[in-house]
């Protein structure tokens, strides 16, 4: 039971009795038998089919989604080749002392013989390639903190499976220190913790203040934001980010190793085709997401009103 991300998704009735019936301080989580204990409403047979109508639309629309984002990442695959690419197993290499001094690691995962084969693989890319940051423009604006509360984004906010990006309200009082940076739609967020997880994401709205373990990052050329994500989620990329890592219990990378990566410089009409992809992806995962909180909502007004008010509710939002 994924009590963190189910506690968003529930209504409140509902929510109130798992973080009751929980334990645990710091990863909270409900046995079976306090599962078993939550009591739920017996609401009439029209309002349970209504709500079986909006879960499963969303269910779909979210399969769907899921299927898009598929198309998305096997096209990259294709125009990259990536079928192809022939990855050492060898765990030993020899470099000279100022290949050694200049990379300023001793750590030998740094030298796996891997990440040379990554970067053959995308510097021997037939448009060529480019870093990063010559691509985008990295976003450094500090909070100012004069509102009296903020939309707030932390690492854990992002869904690692999809991209999408939730985000908590919070008053400025109780922002954690390393609430820094403010954003603008479109803005990338690119986790510098555990990088390999692929916790990579578009916002969708302006104004929201996300924590200094993000490297936020800004259309500023015509390579398109979704490719940008489609990239840096890939396995291969993923799996490369690894080589930055600082750290065992709590690895990270920094800034610069992000903006150092290089990037195929895909063509026009590839980068479109996937950019396309990713906003239809997108699209349909925010219509699951609004019919979900329908069905919550209406949960709700039935157990705090009546269920002809539940089922008019869903009528007016959801003809």
């Amino acid at each position: 039971f994924d009590l963190c991300s189910s506690l968003k998704t529930i209504p409140k009735i509902g929510k109130y009795q798992i973080e009751r019936l929980s334990t645990g301080n710091v990863q909270q989580w409900l046995n079976l038998e306090a599962i078993s204990s939550i009591k739920v409403p017996m609401l009439n047979k029209e309002l349970r089919t209504k709500i079986v109508g909006l879960m499963s639309n969303a269910n779909f629309n979210m399969k769907s989604s899921q299927k898009i984002m598929e198309q998305a990442q096997h096209l990259l695959q294709d125009e990259l080749n990536l079928d192809s690419l022939k990855i050492s197993t060898q765990n030993t290499t020899t470099k000279s002392l100022s290949e050694v001094f200049n990379s300023e690691r001793l750590d030998a995962e740094y030298f796996m013989p891997k990440y040379d084969d990554y970067y053959e693989k995308i510097k021997t890319y037939k448009n060529g390639y480019a870093e990063v940051g010559s691509l985008f423009t990295q976003v450094q604006t500090k909070c100012l903190r004069s509102d009296p509360s903020y939309k707030y984004i932390e690492i854990g906010d992002i869904n690692i499976g999809t991209g999408a990006v939730s985000f908590n309200v919070i008053t400025t009082e109780e922002l954690p220190d390393n609430a820094k940076i403010m954003t603008k739609k479109g803005d990338i967020l690119i986790s510098k913790v555990r990088p390999n997880r692929g916790a990579v994401a578009i916002l969708d709205d302006n104004n929201f203040l996300v924590s200094g373990a993000f490297t936020v990052l800004r259309e500023s050329t015509k390579y398109k934001k979704e490719v940008l994500q489609v990239v840096l989620r890939s396995e291969i990329y993923k799996d490369w980010l690894l080589r930055y890592n600082v750290g065992t219990s709590y690895p990270v990378i920094k800034d610069e190793d992000v903006l150092n990566m290089p990037l195929p410089l895909i063509d026009d009409n590839i980068q479109q085709q996937i950019a396309s992809h990713v906003q239809e992806s997108f699209s349909l995962r925010k219509r699951s997401e609004e019919l979900i909180k329908t069905a919550v909502k209406a949960v709700e007004i039935a157990i705090e009103q009546n269920e002809e008010a539940a089922i008019s509710y869903i009528t007016k939002v959801s003809p």
